[in-house]
């Protein structure tokens, strides 16, 4: 008696109508991909700017965060 064999994870390309990639048997959405490799270079470009050791800079970049912070709470109460 043959034992069946597992449905080759990599063939599974599609979850409705958006793309995934497949690994093993997890299905990763092209977006969330996305959003972590975003997120990784913000981090990367943060350590770059304390790592650098220059006081402008480092003021400039932490200004620039609480201001888009500030502007980006804003837009999703609006027009309320």
């Amino acid at each position: 008696r043959r034992s069946a064999s597992p449905p080759d994870p990599l063939s599974l390309r599609q979850k409705g109508s958006r793309r995934t990639r497949t690994r093993l048997d997890e299905e990763i959405p092209m977006s969330k991909l996305v959003s972590f490799l975003y997120r990784i270079a913000r981090l990367a470009n943060d350590l770059e700017t304390f790592t650098s050791g220059n006081p402008k800079r480092i003021a400039r970049r932490l200004k620039n965060k609480a201001l888009g912070r500030k502007i980006a709470s804003r837009m999703y109460k609006w027009p309320f």
